[in-house]
């Protein structure tokens, strides 16, 4: 069938499935072995148009399973109507075209018949929202959904990324091995047919390839930003800098468009821009675009400890352990390769749009010149160079989840709540889980006594002038990147239990954020 950017065309699909009984008699025998009693059921089908709505509609009736057709053409009393026969059991479905995204209040509603393509991952939560409502009597919802043999360019995995908040490659393990990873009482079962589609067209999805990458920027026909195309092509930075090799400046020149000539650092360049992409403090954000956005480096020796600390952590970041020995040098360089800073202030503009917290200020006396903000996440070097450990002439490498800094007495705790085998031992698979958004439960290292120097720092903390700083990350690396941790700020003692290890209950001085509790929860789950 044809395709287009606006996806497939509307009248061939409507003609499509307004002649295939076949495929109405497979719906409905489909929804007869997920649902227990189809005349109990309350569900609501989204069709193509108003024509497959009636069809539908129609069919089902004919099938002996009562149904109604609405749609944006339908009067509001006529709408009306079929919501209140369906509340009533009336009619067991009301078919509709894109009518009831959002916005319907029908609580009671225990199914979804997603019956045509739906590639907008946004459209499709939204619809798959009208029956995510809790209900007296209504025990889960079952949702349906009609895969057929999509185009290459038809975006399954944008759907099932949306779901699961997967990358790209997750999602593929996770489709394989069973979508093992969803909270409890949910579970995602695609059948063989349906399974062996969606892992091919997820396999030759847009951003699978650099090739796939060129095309799609090709087929743009016009020159565009950076975030431009992510948005066109429904890609991910975290997809676009997956690969060593891959950049915005190398896509660009692949394409034809006009990008500034190769400098002599960019392929260690391009592949630390990779690094960068998960920072989201606004300061270092704003500090970085207004350094790389002169037109010469700056004169290191007039910057604040504050913007020197996060220039040095920068440098870590982008050169990785191949980097010039001093700032200067470093930024010298940086300005002698055109396309990556300016493919970095690019980088920056789309990261401050898409800052997913608001930060907060640490307000400790002691951390004037350390440039860490509450809510924000950072790599291990980021936080060694923030509290000046690491320097660019002397990296500062750690092993532990642990450091104390003696400088500022500040007792720093990285925690991974998603331990697996492969990087963490026996002895060091540690239980660490959000209790609730306010309280974190720890496990200190497993020689750790209550009366040793360690313990008991841990449990006078406050009284020895001590501050114990909580991050935490989900996992410690997806799609072979590795991931940063999000500082969920200062904690007090609560409690503890046990030695060697100790498990210590921590109060968190402010809630951690809704979306990253979820995340914790199911990530230790």
């Amino acid at each position: 069938m044809r395709w287009s950017r606006r996806g497939y065309d509307v009248t061939e699909l409507q003609n499509l499935y307004t002649a295939n009984h076949a495929r109405v008699r497979l719906i409905l025998k489909e929804a007869q072995n997920k649902v227990a009693d189809l005349r109990k059921m309350r569900a609501l089908g989204f069709c193509v148009s108003i024509a497959h709505a009636k069809f539908m509609a129609e069919q089902f009736c004919a099938l002996g399973l009562p149904a109604v057709a609405v749609s944006a053409d339908s009067a509001d009393e006529e709408r009306d109507n079929a919501l209140r026969r369906l509340r009533e059991r009336d009619v067991n479905v009301v078919f509709a075209v894109d009518l009831f995204n959002e916005g319907i209040d029908v609580p009671e509603i225990d199914t979804v018949l997603f019956l045509r393509p739906t590639e907008s991952a946004t459209v499709f939560l939204q619809q798959l929202g009208r029956g995510l409502r809790r209900s007296q009597g209504k025990n889960c919802l079952t949702a349906l959904d009609f895969i057929g043999q999509a185009s290459a360019r038809f975006r399954f995995d944008l759907r099932y990324r949306a779901l699961t908040g997967a990358s790209r490659s997750e999602i593929r393990r996770q489709i394989e091995e069973g979508f093992p990873y969803l909270p409890a009482g949910c579970s995602i079962q695609l059948d063989r047919v349906a399974s062996a589609i969606v892992l091919e067209n997820v396999s030759r999805s847009i951003g699978s390839s650099f090739r796939s990458l060129v095309s799609e920027l090709r087929s743009l026909d016009r020159d565009v930003t950076l975030s431009e195309f992510l948005a066109e092509a429904n890609v991910t930075l975290a997809e676009l800098y997956r690969s060593h090799g891959w950049s915005w400046s190398s896509l660009r020149r692949a394409a034809n468009l006009p990008t500034p000539a190769t400098g002599p650092d960019e392929e260690t360049l391009s592949g630390g821009l990779r690094r960068l992409i998960d920072l989201e403090d606004p300061e270092w954000i704003g500090f970085l675009t207004r350094t790389f956005q002169n037109s010469i480096p700056p004169d290191v020796s007039g910057l604040t400890e504050r913007g020197r600390r996060i220039l040095t952590a920068f440098h870590l970041g982008i050169w990785g352990s191949r980097g010039p020995s001093s700032l200067t040098e470093s930024l010298s360089r940086i300005w002698a390769n055109e396309a990556v800073r300016h493919e970095l202030l690019e980088l920056l503009a789309i990261l401050e749009s898409e800052a997913a917290h608001l930060p907060i200020p640490l307000d400790q006396s002691w951390a004037r010149n350390v440039p860490l903000s509450i809510h924000c996440r950072y790599s291990l070097d980021d936080i060694l160079a923030a509290f000046g450990r690491s320097t660019v002439e002397k990296p500062y490498r750690i092993r532990e989840g642990l450091y104390f800094d003696k400088d500022t007495d500040a007792d720093n705790f990285f925690v991974t709540l998603e331990k697996t085998e492969k990087y963490y031992s026996p002895t060091t698979l540690y239980r660490d889980y959000a209790i609730s958004p306010d309280l974190f439960h720890w496990e200190s290292r497993s020689t750790v006594s209550e009366a040793s120097p360690t313990g008991q720092r841990h449990i006078n903390h406050t009284r020895q002038g001590v501050t114990v700083l909580l991050f935490v990350r989900e996992r410690r690396e997806t799609s072979g990147r590795t991931l940063p941790y999000m500082l969920l700020g200062p904690v007090t003692y609560v409690s503890h239990v046990g030695e060697r290890p100790m498990a210590i209950t921590w109060r968190l001085e402010h809630s951690m954020p809704a979306d990253f509790y979820r995340e914790a929860k199911v990530a230790v789950g």
